[in-house]
């Protein structure tokens, strides 16, 4: 069999079904979550026994899945032993439905992550994984390890049929003043092709809402929304993309 289109019906010659508008993602892009679209589907710890999954959008079996707000997700409470639960997205044919959940595992002295679905019909990916103590009353954010650039188990999305290498950079800087500006020490940054996470001691800012980016190369900068006092420490992680 050939297919081929898209074309304009004529007398409702040419009819097209979801399947042919989602399969042209096949050989385009792999399954995975988008960078730098909205917070990515960050996994964060809100309080209490609830994890908050942030606004973003990914791609599964060639279906897309959208976050268009944050969602809480209540963690069933620890017993006697530790467990690992994953924070799951997926997509069942049968249903025709794209899901976002909490994916219980098994208590044990020393737990391991729940297995994932991956078959013809349902395929889930981790966004993370979240430790759940013994008698555990609340998920801290250290009990969360994120695993969306882990492609065994998520990946972010990638253009395929594409050669390339990817460097990673990374530079750190301690404010010794109060400061609206911080330049990112990184001179092979390149502006047009480069991906930037920004780290301020340790916690990734958002882009849109506390900084803006200047510049390429050594006179690339930061420009933060607020002053940051002197003592605040900055790291800088480029994701630096070259076609073969």
């Amino acid at each position: 069999m050939i297919k081929c289109g898209f074309f304009n019906s004529v007398n409702g010659d040419r009819v097209y079904g979801a399947n042919d508008l989602n399969n042209f993602f096949e050989g385009i892009v792999s399954d995975g979550v988008f960078r730098k679209f909205k917070r990515e589907m960050e996994v964060t710890a809100p309080g209490g026994m609830a994890v908050r999954v942030l606004p973003g959008k990914a791609i599964c079996m060639e279906k897309y899945i959208h976050i268009t707000a944050a969602e809480d997700i209540t963690v069933e409470s620890g017993n006697a032993q530790p467990r690992y639960d994953a924070v799951v997205i997926s997509v069942n044919l049968d249903d025709r439905e794209g899901y976002l959940y909490i994916k219980k595992g098994e208590e044990a002295a020393t737990p391991e992550p729940p297995a994932l679905y991956d078959n013809d019909t349902v395929k889930e990916m981790a966004l993370a994984y979240i430790y759940v103590p013994a008698n555990a009353t609340e998920i801290l954010a250290e009990n969360i390890t994120d695993k969306r650039e882990d492609s065994d188990v998520c990946g972010w999305v990638k253009l395929t049929n594409v050669s390339a290498t990817i460097v990673t950079y990374r530079s750190s800087t301690t404010l010794k003043t109060a400061a609206t500006e911080v330049s990112i020490g990184i001179s092979d940054y390149n502006a047009t092709t480069d991906v930037v996470n920004v780290y301020k001691n340790g916690l990734m800012l958002n882009e849109t809402e506390e900084y803006s980016i200047n510049g390429t190369g050594s006179a690339a900068k930061i420009k933060l929304t607020s002053s940051t006092p002197a003592g605040n420490k900055f790291t800088f992680v480029v994701q630096h993309l070259g076609l073969i």
